[in-house]
């Protein structure tokens, strides 16, 4: 009987180890609506996946500019807190970034020719935020710090402008409205305020009132 039970005891302990890791694993698929002015721009497709020292996103982007469906996909991933590489394609241009020993190094593409390459110096845990996709907010504004608090500082890399830059978030109160209840922050660039509503983690809707942009969680 006790050999039996040390035995049972050793195959939940093996279990364990073998469950336990991809119990750390979370994700989450979804879709954003974007519109501006009240008018559907397009539809934000997105997957994200968090585990155990690495997060990444994919993201595919649909919309309609004069009468021609375009369609724009991308590819985020972090390590150990770190950017680790970004893709980013519209059929044949693309925009690859990498990063390593604090340089981050970028290649544009048309699609034909060599392309171009580019070199900065930045920190490691700087954030892709790529104009074209809302997705990498949420990526961003849960790194920051509820404790904490007050006005925090992120650094950023816009791929599609070849921008280094920095962009602040603080805490706000809840507004009133449907959103009344969800975290509210406000995160500024160089070039926009953008008012973020999350539940929990999770980015509900992204509001830039200087130029009428609403995406919301669909």
């Amino acid at each position: 009987m006790r050999n039996r039970f040390s035995s049972l005891l050793f195959l939940l302990i093996l279990t364990l180890a073998a469950v336990l890791p991809l119990s750390a694993q979370s994700g989450e698929q979804g879709a954003f609506v974007v519109t501006q002015n009240g008018n559907q721009l397009g539809l934000e497709h997105f997957s994200i996946q968090r585990r155990p020292g690495r997060e990444s996103a994919n993201v595919e982007l649909n919309y309609v500019i004069d009468g021609n469906a375009v369609q724009q996909q991308s590819q985020l991933e972090y390590k150990n807190g770190a950017l680790a590489r970004y893709a980013w394609n519209q059929g044949k241009p693309y925009i690859t970034v990498s990063y390593s020993k604090g340089s981050l190094s970028a290649h544009y593409s048309a699609g034909h020719g060599p392309g171009r390459d580019y070199q900065f110096q930045m920190p490691a845990n700087t954030f892709i935020l790529d104009a074209n996709f809302y997705t990498h907010w949420e990526l961003l504004v849960e790194h920051y710090n509820r404790k904490q608090g007050g006005i925090q500082s992120f650094r950023v890399f816009v791929p599609h402008t070849g921008d280094p830059g920095t962009v602040t978030v603080q805490a706000l109160p809840p507004s009133p409205g449907p959103l009344a209840k969800d975290y509210h922050l406000r995160a500024t660039t160089s070039e926009a305020s953008v008012d973020l509503y999350l539940r929990g983690n999770q980015l509900e809707q992204l509001s830039i009132p200087a130029v009428g942009i609403v995406v919301t969680r669909q």
